[in-house]
């Protein structure tokens, strides 16, 4: 099994889908699919370092590969040559700039309804305070989905994407951003 994977591996780096120059990987990654493990790569005096909610640990850089250990185990590292994707062992991480929680971040109006939604990021979770007219905002925790959120407001499932410039929910409502 080890075996095919690193096959797999160095098939993608050698057609060009990834690559084992690890230099450009500094910053803040998060999981792609929950959009919520983060990991923070730094660089001090030539050692690449990854930490993650296991502790710091060192990328080790060798002709076979780059390899991070935690809890005694070792995983490959491979960043996609557009240096937007990193995939460590089986899970794919995104920079956290470039993750939908980020791109809701902020204010949205709904002018039609008057209808204010705040999302604000917390522990690595997202959340939306939305409020109605003059009523008291209410929480929500939405999930993520594939191209946005999904909560359920007024008894009825939403899915929220995110547009050019704004967000539209299921039934056809646009938010639009407040400026700050």
């Amino acid at each position: 099994m080890k075996k095919n994977l690193l096959l797999l591996i160095w098939t993608l780096i050698l057609s060009g889908c990834a690559t084992t120059d690890i230099s450009s990987i500094d910053g803040n990654w998060i999981d792609k699919e929950t959009e919520f493990s983060k990991i923070i790569f730094t660089k001090s005096s030539g050692i690449i370092w990854m930490e993650s909610s296991d502790g710091k640990s060192k990328i080790n850089q060798t002709k076979k590969g780059n390899f991070v250990t935690i809890n005694n185990k070792e995983y490959p590292i491979i960043l996609s040559t557009k240096k937007d994707e990193i995939l460590i062992g089986k899970r794919v991480f995104i920079r956290e700039n470039n993750s939908l929680k980020k791109q809701f971040q902020g204010a949205w109006k709904n002018d039609k309804n008057n209808i204010f939604i705040e999302v604000t990021i917390s522990n690595g979770g997202i959340l939306w305070d939305i409020k109605k007219g003059e009523n008291k905002p209410e929480r929500y925790y939405p999930k993520k989905t594939e191209q946005g959120f999904t909560l359920t407001y007024d008894n009825e499932q939403l899915f929220f994407v995110l547009k050019k410039g704004y967000i539209e929910d299921s039934k056809g409502l646009k938010y639009y951003k407040v400026k700050s």
